[in-house]
């Protein structure tokens, strides 16, 4: 799975780069040439990172100030229908899943808060993609509904590795049920 780094530290992103992290965007202190930026240390441009749809961002107290780390929250909002009424159920954790566009929780939308502004959009089919890990260069329908019924109510397989490894594997024996599963 190839995660997506926004770096807002320019000495941690020489570390990204050092463990063979690509950054998709780093701001303009950064040093290494060729990535985009998305401005500054102090001042870096919101809009241009929330874009990106990074799976992290990389701040510093010590290099970046707390009001632009705390001023986008992300969340995902999932239309619920409960006792005969729908309802729009937002969140600002990962206890969202994806569905299928015809599953109870119907199209899932993304909810960026920035500052007093709130703004909303239908999640893309590649980000869904993204979420279930599926690689950059993984070719999906053209439809949209094709596209999100793919990944919609799937198995994220590396979540479910990963579970496997830190969990699962080390209750029923450790390293022989590895050895075993392998």
């Amino acid at each position: 799975m190839t995660v997506r780094v926004v770096s807002l530290v320019p000495s941690v992103t020489e570390t990204l780069l050092a463990w063979g992290v690509e950054p998709v965007a780093v701001t303009r202190f950064c040093e290494q040439p060729g990535y985009p930026t998305v401005g500054g240390t102090k001042n870096p441009d919101i809009d241009a990172i929330v874009a990106l749809a990074p799976d992290l961002v990389v701040v510093d107290q010590e290099e970046n100030r707390l009001v632009d780390a705390d001023a986008v929250q992300l969340g995902t909002a999932f239309r619920r229908t409960r006792l005969g009424r729908a309802r729009l159920e937002v969140r600002f954790d990962v206890a969202g899943c994806l569905r299928t566009p015809a599953g109870g929780s119907s199209r899932q939308v993304i909810v960026v808060v920035d500052g007093k502004r709130v703004r909303s959009r239908l999640i893309s089919a590649r980000e869904t993609a993204r979420l279930m890990g599926l690689d950059e260069s993984y070719k999906l329908p053209k439809n949209y509904n094709e596209a999100y019924h793919l990944t919609g109510d799937g198995v994220a397989v590396h979540v479910v590795r990963h579970l496997a490894e830190q969990l699962f594997e080390p209750l029923v024996g450790g390293d022989e049920a590895a050895q075993a599963a392998a």
